[in-house]
């Protein structure tokens, strides 16, 4: 019966029917009313997990990554007691700078495996908080800079994980070098012809860096990567070292407030690697270009 003009209809659904969208169908006189309802298996999390870094961005310098772990209910009480997790990756990023977009800050020939490891295991207090505190690795052997990933887990007294993630740039050089790349239609310079790098030092932060000194090496192989490897990857990373290649130049540069530019003419047909570093041991960049008797001239 209807109470003020209001109908009230119950439906008790079973545990084994099976989640999705529901029609409610109501015949009203000569007139029916449709309404779907969606039933979902997915229960909503009961935890809010928060990371606060020490610091939004890492250097050489920073010997520990800190980060403080806070969670509470939904309800707004702390989570306290609670077990908790929390696990980092350290993965290479490439560098980018906005006035240089047309530069590359990377080298292909150097590679950083990523770092894996667990930060924190234990309990929370009865605030709700916990501090993580962990040793970096050495931040040294990165073609750019590096990136922690940080993931943590809360886990509810019933086991289920309450999850939250943070990422957090790692300045792993005081100074970034770019190069840029000759535009060539197919890749392809003509023998003879000039190869032009332009080239750039940085900060950290973008600024120009001049009076320092670079170091430029220039290497060849007749050699393509599809005769002895599995991928042009694996072929970069071991191109320097490879029996068939050849040191045919190398040099210094001084560094110029904005672009430099570098030159080398090929004296022969081949693949040609163009690496320039910050000193002996800072940052470097680094390209391929190949060089033929049909190509176009740089």
């Amino acid at each position: 019966e209807a109470e003020d003009g209001f109908y009230n209809f119950t439906y008790q659904g079973g545990m084994d029917d099976p989640p999705g969208t529901y029609r409610i169908t109501v015949k009203a006189g000569a007139s029916y009313f449709n309404q779907d309802l969606k039933i979902e298996t997915v229960v909503p999390f009961r935890l809010k997990v928060n990371l606060k870094p020490e610091k939004e961005t890492l250097t050489t310098t920073d010997s520990r990554l800190n980060i403080d772990l806070n969670s509470t209910y939904l309800f707004g009480n702390p989570a306290s007691g609670l077990k908790a997790e929390a696990d980092v990756i350290l993965k290479s990023v490439n560098k980018s700078f906005p006035k240089y977009k047309t530069f590359l800050f990377s080298n292909a020939t150097v590679e950083y495996r990523p770092v894996r490891a667990s930060i924190f295991r234990g309990a929370l207090d009865e605030g709700g908080n916990a501090k993580i505190s962990w040793k970096l690795p050495r931040l040294t052997g990165s073609h750019g800079a590096l990136r922690a990933d940080i993931s943590a887990r809360v886990f509810e007294k019933g086991g289920r994980p309450n999850r939250s993630s943070l990422s957090i740039p790692i300045e792993t050089y005081t100074h970034y070098v770019g190069l840029e790349r000759p535009e060539t239609r197919w890749g392809y310079i003509k023998i003879g012809s000039t190869l032009q790098v332009p080239y750039v030092l940085l900060t950290a932060d973008g600024k120009e860096a001049p009076g320092k000194t670079l170091n430029y090496r220039i290497y060849t192989s007749e050699r393509y990567w599809w005769w002895e490897y599995d991928s042009r990857s694996s072929y970069l990373l071991r191109f320097k070292n490879s029996a068939a290649t050849k040191l045919v130049k190398e040099g210094r540069i001084v560094s110029q407030g904005g672009i430099g530019k570098l030159e080398y003419l090929p004296e022969a047909e081949g693949t040609y690697l163009v690496e320039v570093q910050d000193g002996e041991k800072g940052h470097s960049a680094a390209f391929m270009i190949r060089v033929n008797s049909w190509g176009r001239s740089a």
